[in-house]
């Protein structure tokens, strides 16, 4: 059964009870248009402190008049909640807001004319902003796309083949709901406290790979409060190391978007090239870009622990491997 159109916000959670307050209160600030049926779902994701009641609780303080359901998913997983979110929403276009996301009082109005207005986006993003109650370290500002705040991209449009990140994106469930029907996602997302991350990154890859664009808009834009506590270089690099983990999942997406050959013999061309001259200009780019530098080489090192493994991927799953055909856009 295909769903109306109109908005779903999914919020992830997973022990969020003393970031809900204010991520519900802005949501409850939203001004949409009458016209426009939304909800609200919050997925507790095996939590231990009661996040499922607390939800609840300032839900019902706030008086509003949005319907807002709570379900629970026992396995732990961002992309576990996140799916489950997906097919128990009402509507077709769903919108991810983060437990510690505060969306600007236009997002969901935005969000569902840009999809009204585009049959050819299948997923959108938006720019996050950091705020905190503390003051920001002086390294934060070189490394915030980590933390999935920041512009994406220069100016608003179609990404020309290029993902966004996972806080405040939007997709369709239609389309969703064909991928992992058919296909085994590769990634995860966080678990419990894991940061193991890319699961946004893959799904977006699918999606063009399936023939959709993806739009980046500046103007939807909301406040990811960072707490204290994340604000160390200890959590950075927990974070950073998830990343690196990850994209070894996602460069055969990258690959297969920009139609590079699958044969052993490319790769094998590409594994010189990784450790000769790309670990060469990455090793110079650090003194102008220590942290994107920093990052690459760590990629490489990566790659050295297993040498193949990208090729390994993408033979096992390029074509993607569909159970059922879907429909390319």
């Amino acid at each position: 059964m295909s769903s109306q159109e109109g908005v779903s916000i999914i919020i992830c959670c997973y022990n969020s009870a003393s970031r809900l307050k204010p991520t519900l209160e802005h949501i409850t600030k939203q001004q949409v248009d009458i016209n426009i049926p939304w909800e609200v779902i919050v997925i507790d994701n095996n939590s231990n402190d009661n996040s499922d009641e607390y939800a609840k609780e300032i839900w019902q303080s706030l008086d509003s008049n949005i319907n807002l359901r709570i379900i629970k998913e026992l396995r732990q997983g961002l992309s576990f909640a996140r799916e489950t979110g997906i097919r128990k929403a009402e509507y077709e276009y769903i919108l991810f807001c983060d437990d510690d996301n505060w969306l600007n009082e236009n997002y969901v109005q935005k969000v569902f004319g840009i999809f009204e207005d585009n049959p050819d986006i299948g997923v959108i993003g938006g720019k996050g902003k950091a705020v905190s109650d503390v003051e920001f370290p002086n390294w934060f500002a070189g490394v915030q796309k980590f933390y999935a705040v920041g512009a994406q991209y220069s100016e608003t449009g179609r990404t020309e083949k290029k993902s966004i990140y996972g806080a405040g994106m939007a997709l369709k469930k239609s389309i969703f709901l064909d991928i992992i029907m058919n296909y085994q996602l590769l990634l995860t997302g966080r678990r419990g406290n894991e940061l193991i991350a890319g699961e946004d990154y893959e799904i977006c890859s699918i999606i063009m790979i399936l023939g959709y664009n993806i739009m980046y808009n500046n103007d939807l834009t909301f406040a990811h409060f960072i707490p204290k506590e994340r604000l160390n270089k200890k959590y950075f690099r927990k974070i950073r190391k998830g990343c690196i983990e990850s994209t070894i999942y996602l460069i055969p997406y990258y690959h297969e978007l920009n139609n590079k050959p699958i044969s052993f013999s490319w790769y094998l061309l590409r594994f010189i090239k990784q450790f000769t001259i790309n670990l060469v200009t990455n090793l110079l780019f650090l003194i102008r870009n220590y942290n994107d530098g920093l990052f690459n080489l760590m990629l490489i090192i990566q790659e050295m622990k297993t040498p193949f493994k990208v090729y390994q991927i993408r033979k096992k799953q390029f074509p993607l491997k569909f159970k059922n055909k879907i429909t390319e856009h």
